[in-house]
């Protein structure tokens, strides 16, 4: 805050201490969605403060993910035009919990490569497998998952156009520019 209107802040409370490594933040409705590490492990977190004190009464995991969570993990979230929310995964997490038949990119395939593999000389991402990154979408209660989007190396965030087309930028291997 700036108490004073001098241009700098002078004071500031913690909002949530209790999920760390937070990449991504989507305050809607009044509570706010994230994504990081809580006691339950790496997940989407749903962070409530009902009666608007300041203070959270409620924090809810809604969906879990495995694997390392940071550079390339769950990163941002982004309410769609369908009132769901979408969630871009890295490729060194996955999504954990039953995904939906409905979901567009369900069946993926490793695909038939040539022997031996070949992993990245320089090591990242060694052993990662097919579907990699992934664009999740969940109800607000993180009972429906589905995968809408995979093979994705580490995108950071999401974006929809007036016409509710989703787009996405993948990072590429930084050696590679």
């Amino acid at each position: 805050y700036d108490s004073d209107k001098d241009g700098k802040v002078d004071r500031s409370r913690v909002y949530c201490d209790a999920i760390k490594n937070i990449q991504g933040i989507l305050p809607l409705n009044g509570e706010v969605f994230v994504t990081g590490e809580g006691e339950e492990g790496s997940g989407l977190y749903r962070l409530s403060d009902a009666d608007r004190n300041g203070t959270l009464e409620k924090i809810t995991k809604l969906v879990s993910f495995s694997g390392s969570a940071g550079e390339h993990g769950a990163h941002g979230i982004v309410l769609g035009p369908d009132g769901m929310l979408y969630v871009v995964i890295g490729n060194h997490q996955a999504l954990e919990g039953e995904i939906a038949t409905s979901s567009t990119y369900r069946n993926f395939y490793e695909g038939d490569l040539v022997q031996p593999r070949m992993e990245d000389p320089g090591g990242h991402a060694r052993g990662v497998k097919a579907p990699g990154g992934v664009i999740v979408r969940t109800d607000l209660n993180g009972e429906k998952l589905e995968v809408v989007a995979g093979g994705i190396r580490n995108a950071y965030d999401i974006a929809f156009n007036d016409d509710g087309s989703l787009f996405v930028h993948d990072s590429d291997m930084e050696s590679d520019i």
